[in-house]
C-alpha cells in the first residue's frame, strides 16, 4: 500500500470504542501516521486523511 509520502511499512490497526477502525504506519520518510474510518462499518473509502504523529527516532 502507498500513501502521499510513498511506501509505508506495517499495518497495525485497532478497533475504537465506537466501532471505527484506526490504522498506523511508518512512511518512507520516517514519519508515523494514522488514519481512521469516519463512520463505523463504512467500507466505501470514507477514511480520514493521514495524520502525522511525528518522526520515528533512530536508536544510537
Amino acid at each position: 500500500m502507498t500513501g502521499e509520502a510513498g511506501a509505508w511499512y506495517g499495518l497495525p490497526g485497532v478497533g475504537l470504542a465506537d466501532g471505527r477502525l484506526e490504522v498506523f504506519g511508518v512512511f518512507g520518510d520516517g514519519t508515523i501516521r494514522c488514519t481512521w474510518q469516519n463512520r463505523a462499518g463504512d467500507d466505501n473509502n470514507n477514511w480520514s486523511d493521514w495524520l502525522s504523529l511525528g518522526v520515528l527516532d533512530s536508536p544510537n
